[in-house]
């Protein structure tokens, strides 16, 4: 399987599912993606006839061919020496994917030994090593002939010693001449340049023009040679077959689909002027609303007023705790227009083409919790104003005419008792007369006086119970406002915070899809295996078949 794009278009669908599912996308913003599943290898292969790339190794008797095999493969899939098992037969090296009868029926696999590797990077290659050409047993040539018209690249292995035996590559020429060729002197150790040249005029007055000659040397300590050039050969061809078949699953085409699909979401969580337009028309209507619910409450208020005014007893007032007055404000045309509220800023969201679904749960819990948000700062103003009654200058003036009441009728009866005394010692001295009923009275009214007028005052100033809860409901209704306010927008805002990031992955999904469109070596990542700077030194040789 391609596991570079599976990885990418199925962590694009989960995430898009994920998205879908907490409200940013709706089922037909991922539709598109979700009706393009992948290819399976049994449709790829089985039903719409592909094949992996075969490469053919043709040679003859101990010229290498395994060892090189062995080499390119990455390890030891072909069986090496004089008497290997191949040698009279054809064997198939294939990845351990196709173990589950994935390849065409055409392909003429009955009489053919399958061994299976493991080399992720060369899933989509199989390797064919066909019989020696130069042995006795020609019994093997039909089965040759069979395997000849789906061999897509012909490697065929000399040696110094054996390259004078034409006999394989003219076979192979005259049944097989719609191949890509590459001819190998391997044991290059034991070769000299005349030995190269004169297998290069051979192979030209045969037929083929500008042939491709690369050197190797498979055993053990061996120098330098050719061999990564033939590498990069058979990679390119690799990464130009992956190709081939990334476009027969369509993934091309699905990249392409994923792209303009992350750019339509884009445009709808990233359009500026909507959402502007948005958060101009939830302002306004959430001002608008809460205008409508402060009206309410202080309607409520005042009639609560009303009510404690009118009970027989002003004690009333002081039985009821701050909390059931608060709680009694909050009513069912309260819930209403909260509700309404809610609505109006899901149609005004629909009506813009915004998602609302990313709103939805945080509005529910505002609504439920609404009681509770306007009866807190409800409470809190309730009990400031009860605990502390009318304003400061009247408390200030009330403790003050307290504190007279008391002082100035001991006062004037302290000058009373004074004056009486005092009028008694001269009396009994004969210098002036016992005071009389006049001073009696006069006492007693100026004591009195001196204790009511401050009382009087003092009544006359004492806070109104009813009053104070009057002023603590206009101030915790304000407050119950602003905190209903600030509520709203700290679901704007957690919203507009889970929108950047959607819109942050939405971008670092576009950029891994751009790299896979501009790179071509990434796009069939499991097909070749780079080493970091290795792709740069692909330089395919022209090879030209007869």
């Amino acid at each position: 399987m391609i596991n570079s794009y599976r990885h990418k278009l199925d962590a694009l669908h989960d995430w898009a599912e994920a998205a879908r599912d907490v409200g940013w996308l709706t089922r037909e913003d991922i539709q598109p993606l979700s009706q393009q599943d992948d290819s399976q290898l049994v449709s790829l292969f089985k039903e719409q006839g592909e094949k992996p790339l075969i490469v053919a190794f043709f040679g003859g008797t101990g010229v290498g061919k395994s060892s090189l095999l062995n080499r390119l493969a990455g390890e030891e899939i072909a069986r090496t020496g004089i008497q290997r098992p191949t040698s009279m037969e054809v064997t198939l090296y294939l990845h351990r994917d196709f173990e589950g009868d994935l390849l065409p029926e055409n392909l003429p696999t009955e009489q053919t030994r399958i061994a299976w590797h493991n080399q992720d990077n060369r899933r989509f290659v199989a390797w064919l090593d066909l019989p020696d050409m130069d042995s006795t047993a020609r019994e093997n040539a039909a089965l040759v002939e069979a395997w000849l018209p789906f061999v897509d690249w012909v490697i065929y292995v000399v040696s110094p010693e054996r390259y004078h035996d034409d006999m394989g590559w003219r076979f192979l020429q005259q049944r097989g001449n719609q191949h890509a060729w590459l001819f190998v002197m391997n044991h290059w150790d034991e070769g000299t340049e005349e030995q190269l040249e004169d297998f290069r005029n051979k192979l030209v007055s045969t037929g083929f023009h500008h042939p491709t000659i690369l050197r190797t040397i498979c055993a053990d300590g061996r120098a330098d040679d050719d061999f990564p050039q033939l590498e990069a050969i058979i990679n390119d061809a690799i990464a130009r077959h992956g190709l081939a078949l990334l476009k027969s699953l369509g993934v091309q085409a699905r990249i392409e689909t994923a792209d303009a699909q992350l750019g339509k979401w884009l445009q709808t969580l990233n359009g500026k002027q909507r959402w502007d337009e948005a958060a101009s028309t939830w302002q306004s209507t959430c001002e608008r609303y809460l205008d409508k619910l402060e009206n309410q409450l202080a309607t409520r208020a005042d009639a609560l007023e009303q009510n404690l005014r009118a009970s027989k007893r002003n004690e009333t007032a002081e039985t009821l705790s701050p909390e059931s007055i608060a709680g009694s404000l909050w009513s069912g045309r309260s819930e209403m227009i909260v509700e309404d509220l809610v609505i109006e800023l899901a149609n005004a969201l629909q009506n813009l083409g915004l998602p609302f679904r990313p709103f939805e749960n945080r509005l529910k819990a505002l609504q439920t919790e609404a009681p509770k948000t306007i009866q807190a700062p409800l409470t809190e103003a309730l009990e400031l104003a009860m605990a502390k009654p009318g304003t400061a200058w009247q408390r200030a003036l009330y403790k003050t005419m307290d504190w007279l009441s008391f002082l100035l009728p001991l006062a004037a009866a302290g000058w009373a008792v004074f004056h009486l005394a005092n009028t008694f010692r001269y009396a009994t001295l004969g210098e002036r007369p016992f005071l009389g009923v006049n001073f009696a009275v006069h006492s007693a009214l100026m004591i009195a006086l001196a204790w009511l007028i401050p009382w009087l005052i003092k009544r006359r100033i004492k806070p109104s119970i009813v009053s104070s809860i009057r002023q603590g409901l206009s101030r915790g209704i304000r407050s119950a406002r602003a905190a209903l306010n600030a509520r709203l927008d700290s679901v704007w805002q957690s919203v507009n915070r889970d929108k950047a990031e959607i819109v942050e992955q939405i971008e670092s999904f576009q950029q891994e899809l751009a790299k896979l469109k501009s790179n071509a070596h990434q796009q069939v990542g499991d097909f070749v295996a780079d080493e970091p700077g290795h792709a740069a030194r692909l330089q395919t040789p022209a090879v030209t078949p007869p």
